[in-house]
């Protein structure tokens, strides 16, 4: 997998980066080099109380950052790739399982999560201009999904894919997602990371 990491992303980053600066303005009023502020109103004893917060949130941001990364580290291989959307704490309990080889217990865990929501997603890609002339058909493949005909809904959700994507990328050549060479990355996304929906393709388009 490429070396690029999600915790990199510019948003991410940029959340670190103020979690710092409040860490730098908590060790400035634990020193009270600030209590001169008091003169100008400042209640510092309230500023400080405020600040002990910090600590946790530089932890939490940590774990946030890294959470997609170690995500599809896991996963990617399987068909799996973090996305903003996910919930965090299921995302957070099926890297748990794998990192205790409960692999097959991960997959449960975010194959029922995903089934509880499908039609939630379902009807927010009618909202997607590039789903709405797909969306009958797609309406059609959850039904057989649930149905358990995966031999006729499994063709109809690659052929949609391959088609939403010639569609959004909006190039001459009209590039699908298995064609070779159709770039699949995005600025500061988590889905179209390099190590997201580039190396899903990857996986989809492997020689038998």
């Amino acid at each position: 997998m490429n070396d690029k990491k999600i915790r990199d992303n510019p948003s991410l980053a940029k959340g670190r980066e103020e979690i710092k600066r409040a860490q730098q303005f908590k060790k400035l009023v634990d020193s009270h080099i600030l209590d001169g502020l008091e003169y100008l109103g400042v209640d510092m004893d309230k500023v400080s109380k405020e600040l002990l917060i910090v600590p946790g949130l530089t932890k939490q941001s940590e774990m946030i950052s890294n959470m997609p990364d170690r995500f599809n580290r896991h996963f990617t291989k399987y068909g799996w790739i973090a996305l903003r959307s996910m919930n965090f704490e299921i995302m957070k309990k099926s890297i748990e399982l794998a990192d205790e080889g409960k692999l097959e217990d991960a997959e449960k865990l975010l194959i029922n999560y995903y089934d509880g929501i499908i039609d939630h997603q379902v009807s927010w890609l009618s909202a997607v201009e590039e789903f709405q002339p797909r969306i009958e058909l797609i309406e059609k493949a959850k039904e057989d999904y649930l149905g358990g005909r995966y031999h006729a809904c499994i063709p109809v959700v690659l052929i949609m894919i391959d088609g939403v994507i010639a569609d959004a990328k909006k190039t001459t050549d009209q590039k699908g997602f298995h064609a070779d060479g159709t770039n699949l990355e995005a600025w500061d996304s988590i889905a179209a990371h390099i190590s997201g929906l580039t190396e899903l393709q990857k996986e989809m388009t492997k020689n038998r």
